[in-house]
């Protein structure tokens, strides 16, 4: 069980961690604790976040006592709540039980979620204990930190440029990743195995509309009664500055328009930081609020998204291969492209009309 320092946390709040603590361990207390109105769980739970332990500077989501997390989400939390129970109920993918669901009121949609706590390391951190750098880079590590403590920003961007010079470092998958790799390549196959609601249309889970990171998200999208229709909604958000490079983005566009997609379930938010490794093991998957039915690419093409410029992610899922063989060179050459071409992402000047992926020329 997590201890709470007292001293760091109000009377109030602590008093109101014990009590939930007991309720969550007494089932009839917690059926009578769900059966409160929402308003009241609502304003316990704003007491809870400040009460609970912060799993980081920026994460919305707290430790709670009795193996418990709480999620606070800046939209309706019930989609992200419902793509969490589908998982637990249709595969063994390892996700987070959903206990409580309570949304607030007033302008704004906001809500939190009550779940068990999953306990392991990000993936991040994994990669970070299993990488192999050069003595030349541990030493330009070290100018680096020096710079930056003695406040010396030209030492600094000489050991910067130093870094980028240097050859990328290699990440050891010789020992203690065969189990991960196949716990990973276990969960892609029951994920994409599960028989979506239409053959052709993209959406949620049960037709709500999308959300996705993609970017500078997050963006509401749909729901499409076909992936044709959201295909093409995907390249009208490219354009307004680079308008002139959509010829080529179009031509990109043509063979993935022309494939007839298989419809999977996605997580579609697969970084490193959710994807949780306890012993070498697969300990879970976690934050499912961008799930939901999309082409079969979808999962493929923003997980590369999230791991543009970051060598050892990238050679850790060149390793797992979560796909198998099957290959989407096409997908990625377009949407690599329209990452340059889209919203937050554009690159507006000459030094982004090179729409190649670097990732297809290696």
């Amino acid at each position: 069980m997590t201890v709470v320092n007292p001293h760091s946390r109000s009377i109030g709040g602590v008093v109101l961690l014990h009590l939930f603590c007991h309720a969550i361990q007494c089932k009839p207390t917690w059926i009578l604790w769900c059966w409160l109105p929402s308003f009241l769980r609502l304003a316990c739970y704003r007491i809870l976040e400040e009460a609970g332990l912060p799993t980081h500077a920026l994460s919305k989501v707290v430790q709670l006592p009795c193996g418990l997390a709480l999620k606070r989400v800046n939209r309706s939390p019930f989609p992200e709540a419902d793509n969490t129970r589908f998982i637990a109920e249709r595969t063994s993918l390892p996700v987070p039980r959903i206990l409580d669901v309570v949304e607030g009121f007033g302008p704004g949609n906001y809500g939190y979620i009550v779940m068990s706590w999953i306990d392991g390391e990000p993936l991040q951190s994994w990669i970070a204990a299993h990488t192999q750098r050069s003595a030349e880079e541990i030493k330009v590590y070290g100018q680096m930190r020096e710079a930056i403590e003695s406040e010396d920003m030209d030492a600094l961007d000489a050991a910067m440029k130093k870094m980028r010079a240097l050859p990328p470092p290699r990440l050891d998958m010789s020992e203690g990743a065969a189990e991960l790799v196949e716990d990973l390549r276990g969960a892609f196959h029951e994920l994409r195995e599960l028989s979506p609601p239409s053959m052709d249309a993209v959406s949620g889970l049960h037709g709500r509309p999308l959300t996705t990171a993609r970017c500078g998200g997050p963006y509401i999208l749909g729901p499409f009664r076909s992936q044709d229709d959201f295909k093409d909604t995907i390249l009208s958000l490219a354009g307004g500055a680079v308008a002139y490079r959509l010829p080529e983005l179009r031509r990109l566009a043509a063979p993935v328009r022309s494939t007839q997609h298989r419809i999977c379930f996605t997580h579609g938010d697969l970084h490193d930081g959710n994807i949780l490794v306890k012993d070498g093991r697969l300990a879970g998957i976690i934050d499912w609020e961008h799930a939901g039915w999309y082409p079969e690419y979808w999962e493929m093409t923003m997980m590369e998204y999230h791991m543009s410029g970051r060598p050892l992610n990238q050679q850790f899922w060149d390793a797992v291969r979560p796909f198998g063989t099957r290959c989407y060179d096409a997908e990625l050459a377009l949407e690599y492209a329209l990452w340059r071409c889209t919203c937050t992402g554009t690159i507006a000047d000459a030094s982004g009309d090179d729409l190649s992926c670097p990732r297809l020329q290696i």
